[in-house]
């Protein structure tokens, strides 16, 4: 039973792809020319080892909510080169992060495996700023005509809340990069 419950968490929680793959360099800059427009592009190729194990956390870092603001590009070297040398592509994977068609950051290679996704998101949310902490309604636990001591009693409760959602919300991530589902 919990078996059969785990996986269909892991289906409905799985990532459709909202990364887009780019052949054509005049696509690529339409794409980053638009304003306000916050791009991170992955180079890569299909015979990188690096690149094939990266891929699925890219997708699912692009799949987060969080950063629904940034669009997440995927550009085979193989592919574009003319692209590639415009940017002075030299090592794969490189991740760009370009806001209004200016190169903020150039990150090559990946350090570690296992901590990438917590790597991109930060990189992320520093050049971005797309971090925006998740909130919950505020829980109005007592009446609203008692005394402060009670109101400071019912922020601590609402902030209570909030930890334990947010608890929940890693241990789920936790379990699912566990099982890699």
């Amino acid at each position: 039973m919990w078996l059969l419950l785990f996986f269909l968490l892991c289906h409905y929680m799985s990532t459709d792809t909202k990364v887009i793959n780019i052949t054509e360099e005049r696509v690529f800059d339409n794409l980053i020319k638009e304003n306000d427009k916050k791009v991170i592009v992955e180079f890569s190729a299909n015979w990188c080892g690096a690149c094939t194990q990266v891929k699925k956390p890219f997708e699912e870092v692009a799949a987060e909510s969080e950063f629904d603001t940034i669009t997440f590009v995927c550009i085979n070297i193989d592919q574009a080169p003319t692209i590639c040398k415009k940017y002075q592509i030299d090592g794969i994977p490189t991740f760009l992060y370009l806001e209004n068609g200016k190169q903020k950051e150039k990150d090559i290679g990946v350090q570690d495996l296992r901590a990438f996704k917590d790597h991109l998101r930060g990189i992320l949310r520093k050049n971005f700023a797309s971090h925006k902490p998740q909130s919950l309604p505020r829980v109005t636990l007592l009446p609203s005509d008692h005394s402060s001591m009670q109101k400071k009693n019912q922020v601590a409760y609402t902030d209570i809340i909030i930890s334990i959602n947010n608890a929940a919300t890693t241990i789920m991530t936790s379990i699912k990069e566990w099982f890699d589902c």
